[in-house]
C-alpha cells in the first residue's frame, strides 16, 4: 500500500506559491508562475468566503454527511444570485 501512495504522490503537481525573492535576485518566471496559481486559488475561494461572512455559513454543525451536504448545496443559491446581481439586475 505504501509503494503505490508514493508511486502515484510522484505525478502530483505542487501547487504551493514559492518565494520570489532571495538576497538582490528576483526571479521573474517564478513571480508569474506564483500569479497564475494565486489566480486561481482566488476565483475558487470567493464564493466561500460570501458563503461564510454574508449568509453565516461559518460553523458546520455535524448532523450528518447528507444532511451537511444538501445544507451547503441550499447556501450556495443565494450565493450564486448575489455574485451574478449585476447581471440579473440589468435583464430585469
Amino acid at each position: 500500500m505504501g509503494r503505490r501512495r508514493l508511486s502515484g504522490a510522484a505525478v502530483a503537481q505542487d501547487m504551493t506559491c514559492r518565494q520570489t525573492k532571495f538576497k538582490h535576485y528576483v526571479d521573474e518566471l517564478q513571480k508569474k508562475k506564483n500569479r497564475s496559481k494565486s489566480s486561481v486559488w482566488a476565483r475558487f475561494e470567493h464564493p466561500f468566503r460570501i458563503l461564510k461572512r454574508f449568509f453565516g455559513f461559518d460553523k458546520v454543525r455535524y448532523r450528518g454527511l447528507a444532511k451537511n451536504h444538501h445544507r451547503l448545496w441550499a447556501n450556495f443559491a443565494p450565493v450564486n444570485l448575489y455574485l451574478y446581481r449585476k447581471c440579473l439586475a440589468v435583464v430585469a
